[in-house]
């Protein structure tokens, strides 16, 4: 028995040490979804899979979830569904730290990454509301499941966002930048599969940029002050003045609750309440984006006062 808990107990050490930046991270995620997604990466590297074939099982067992979220009715199968988005969600987590341990990255992941859950999210949309389709809701169903898809998608697409941005400016890990759109290059020649991806992370970035709220003023300071002379001051000053409003934005936007109030709802019988619940909790975005800025505009002042003059 002890050395079963010496064994958790170090594995869990290796699962967080695989973890970018803790404060970017939901409790879940720490406790969970990294310490059994570790246990699959391994099993992954020792199989010799490529993050990119993890993301893509994590996307085929989520959209398996979206075919057993049909069954509204049948308490067992939605215990079946909720098994399988929360295994997606781990193999989700695991294809990042099997990129980490091998040291594999691809653009191409990058994206399939940023996407998963949002294919995931639309097949459970889909097989529930073919259920009330079916079960008298009416077609009306559909257009309260897109409003709700596409409210659940912007606030992960802004989380996301403020994610990358706090690793790249308190870790100055350039590997976490996330471009502008007017960056963003249309590949040629790399055939039909590379074009897709294009557009699917430029209406990624294109919802972050509308709904994000960062000026872009300040974060082309703050690109300059974290790689300046006093970059590991403005760091530190960056973690201290965001690190109390993650949990907000994880709160918010998080796909940890949207998944969780999906399972619960689903367990009654009741997925519309989950539709309703995702258009509701897209308004708190407006209010944690005004408290961003605030916060942006604050930490500008006070690193501007205490090093003056301060050059890249």
């Amino acid at each position: 028995m002890t050395f079963i808990l010496n064994r958790i107990k170090t594995d869990f050490h290796k699962a967080y040490d695989s973890i970018k930046l803790p404060e970017v991270e939901e409790t879940f995620d720490i406790y969970f979804s990294r310490f059994f997604g570790y246990y699959f990466a391994l099993i992954g590297k020792r199989l010799s899979m490529t993050p990119n074939q993890i993301s893509i099982i994590s996307l085929l067992v989520g959209a398996l979830a979206g075919y057993f979220f049909y069954f509204q009715e049948d308490v067992v199968m939605i215990l079946w569904a909720c098994f399988f988005i929360t295994l997606s969600g781990l193999l989700d987590s695991a294809d990042g730290q099997l990129a980490r341990m091998t040291k594999q990255s691809s653009d191409i992941g990058r994206v399939l990454d940023g996407t998963i859950d949002t294919v995931v999210f639309i097949a459970c949309y889909f097989g529930a509301c073919i259920y009330f389709l079916e079960h008298g809701y009416g077609l009306w169903i559909f257009p309260i499941a897109i409003i709700a898809g596409y409210a659940h998608s912007a606030k992960s697409c802004v989380y996301e966002y403020y994610k990358a941005e706090f690793v790249y400016y308190v870790n100055a890990d350039s590997g976490s930048r996330i471009a502008y759109l007017d960056e963003m290059k249309k590949p040629e020649n790399k055939g039909f599969i590379y074009l897709v991806l294009y557009y699917l992370e430029l209406d990624y970035m294109r919802k972050q940029t509308m709904f994000h709220g960062r000026e872009r003023t300040h974060r082309e300071k703050f690109e300059q002050y974290t790689f300046g002379v006093q970059g590991q001051k403005f760091s530190e000053l960056y973690r201290k003045t965001n690190e109390s409003i993650m949990t907000w934005w994880a709160l918010v936007c998080g796909t940890n609750v949207h998944r969780t109030v999906m399972m619960v709802t689903s367990l009654f019988g009741r997925m519309d309440w989950y539709f309703y619940f995702s258009i509701v909790t897209f308004f708190p975005l407006f209010a944690v984006v005004k408290w961003q800025k605030r916060l942006d505009k604050n930490l500008l002042a006070k690193f501007e006062s205490n090093y003056a003059g301060v050059k890249a």
